[in-house]
Parts: C-alpha cells; structure tokens; sequence
C-alpha cells in the first residue's frame, strides 16, 4: 500500500480479521484497575451473546471481582442448567473479551432486573401510538410522493417506537 503523502511504502501487512477497540483496550490496559471494570461492562452488556437468549431472560451478571463473575438467576433449575453450561459460557466470555479475563462463574439465586417474561409466540403485544407520535409518522413520510413508500416509512417508525 503506498502512502501518498511520504511516497513510502506501509510495511504493516493487512490484518485479516481487524482488532476492536475493545479488545485492543483491554490489552493495553492490562495492568490497569479500571480494566475490569470494563470487562465487568462488557459481559454484562453481552451476556445473551454468551449465555444465550433463554438463559439470559433469566440470570444476570452482578459484579466481576478479578476473575471471577458472579451470577443471580431466578430459580435452582436454572442455576443447575446454567452450571452445566459454564465452560461453554467461560470459553465464550475469554474469547470476546480476552484470555483469562475470567475463570470461575459462581450462580447464585438473586434478583434478575429488568427482564421482562417474553410474550408467547404469535401474540401481538404491540402498543397503540399516542397521538403526538402518528402526527409525527404523518409529518416525517409526508415529503414521500410514492403512496407505498410514503406508508412504508410512516409503519418503520411507529414500529421502532415498539
């Protein structure tokens, strides 16, 4: 690759999988205190990825204390289901956010906040639109000409205020 503004030559080779900034973080501040503090952040804001949906909806990650993450769940069955899926979660967590940043997951039965029951398949649960938020629908599409575009775009915002 040439740089144009020096005429030189990059002798970086191109990596095949770039780093993300939060793994590049993470490795340059090691040694730092506030590092986890920033794993802590990042399981917890991760966790479906490394649980999975069902077990997430029903555990949350509390607090992690140097490596080791501790767990509320709502019930002894999934504290049981969980534990057997610890080292599969443990080889996740390590993967994405670095090697040995945690080695022991402790489940306790605690408070899960903030998880709502998910609804049963095929039931609508959506609320109706305020007033003020299908004027603004009507507002945003009413530069649309195309009837079908026009409705389209007005539908794609009351559905994001789901």
């Amino acid at each position: 690759m040439r740089n144009l503004h020096l005429g030189l030559r990059s002798s970086r080779p191109r990596l095949k999988d770039p780093l993300k900034l939060d793994a590049l973080l993470l490795s340059s501040c090691a040694s730092l205190p506030m590092t986890t503090l920033i794993r802590d952040y990042a399981i917890k804001k991760r966790w479906a990825q490394f649980a999975g949906d069902a077990a997430s909806a029903k555990s949350e990650p509390t607090r992690l204390s140097g490596t080791t993450l501790s767990c509320n769940v709502t019930s002894s069955a999934w504290m049981s289901e969980l534990s057997y899926a610890k080292p599969e979660i443990l080889k996740k967590i390590n993967k994405a956010i670095g090697e040995k940043a945690v080695l022991e997951i402790i489940f306790k039965i605690g408070e899960v906040k903030g998880k709502k029951p998910s609804p049963p398949p095929g039931l609508n649960h959506r609320r109706t639109p305020t007033n003020a938020e299908l004027e603004k629908a009507i507002s945003i599409s009413s530069g649309v000409k195309d009837d079908i575009l026009r409705n389209a775009i007005k539908n794609a915002f009351l559905r994001s205020l789901q």
